[in-house]
């Protein structure tokens, strides 16, 4: 397996993984956080992933920190690296910069934590994203890429070492927060996300909705909506709840009833047959878990 983090004994580093917010700014002048953007900006195109300890980023990680600082770590001063700036684009009328970064020590077998910070102008976040890549699955490459039918660019993850086989994972901004909407393997093949281990499944958390929303989502006129519902009713659920390393009941309950409506059910057999190509393979699966039930 390729990697470009260094590695630690199992047990010696718990991370926070799933949504989760930042600590409170700092109290700064608009003049300092506007010097910090500055510097943000400055490193827009740069593929920072595999510097892992390159003191030439400091100055970005300083102003990442004063601009959206990190909760203190349980077991020390672990921070999260700069990996990427890209331009977003127009995000309420306004410029944007998206801003990856990643824990870049992890155990072996484990995952990739990230961040995902779309910052302002100003410098304020207007939202912020804290998951893994799931288990096994580390990351490799990142990328910000524009594709038909999609209002905000996605952020595409290349992925090695992954179980099953997964290759890449495709993340977009819905509703204002980013989720998970395509699973890869080789050759662009579509792939199921393991929602049934918390550990195993990649990206956010779905958003809690109720089965009216999730099949709202089949029907909506955005693409981004359509791909993160087909990535839910699509992935491997449990049949029965376990523990708490699993997925919860509701959980469980939530995706079984939505799979069984019917107007899902015909929704899902029209996008495979005359969808465009991500929705046709991802809806195929999903029609396959409805048959399995």
């Amino acid at each position: 397996m390729r990697s470009i983090f260094g590695m630690m004994p199992l047990g010696l580093l718990t991370l926070c993984v799933g949504c989760q917010k930042s600590a409170e700014p700092t109290s700064l002048t608009e003049a300092q956080r506007l010097a910090d953007m500055l510097v943000v900006k400055s490193h827009r195109g740069q593929d920072m992933l595999s510097s892992r300890h390159d003191e030439r980023y400091a100055p970005l990680q300083a102003a990442l920190g004063r601009l959206c600082p990190r909760p203190q770590s349980p077991h020390g001063p672990i921070e999260p690296r700069p990996a990427n700036v890209w331009d977003f684009g127009q995000v309420n009328g306004a410029p944007s910069y998206l801003v990856l970064e990643a824990y870049q020590l992890f155990p072996d077998p484990g995952t990739t934590p990230v961040w995902l910070t779309l910052l302002a102008e100003s410098g304020d976040t207007l939202t912020q994203a804290h998951f893994d890549t799931g288990h096994r699955c580390y990351l490799w490459k990142a990328a910000l890429s524009t594709f038909d039918g999609f209002e905000f660019p996605l952020v595409a993850f290349e992925i090695d070492g992954g179980i099953p086989g997964h290759t890449r994972q495709l993340y977009a901004l819905v509703g204002g927060r980013f989720d998970l909407v395509r699973v890869e393997e080789e050759g662009g093949v579509p792939a199921r996300c393991r929602y049934y281990v918390k550990s195993f499944s990649c990206g956010p958390e779905p958003p809690e909705q109720t089965d009216d929303e999730w099949e709202a989502d089949l029907f909506s006129s955005d693409r981004a909506r359509v791909l993160r519902a087909l990535t839910w009713l699509g992935g491997q659920h449990l049949q029965i709840a376990l523990d708490s390393q699993h997925e919860s009941w509701e959980q469980i309950e939530l995706v079984r009833r939505v799979r069984q409506r019917p107007t899902v059910r015909t929704r899902l057999k029209q996008l495979a047959a005359v969808g465009p190509e991500w929705e046709r393979g991802m809806a195929e699966l999903a029609l396959d878990a409805v048959k399995k039930g």
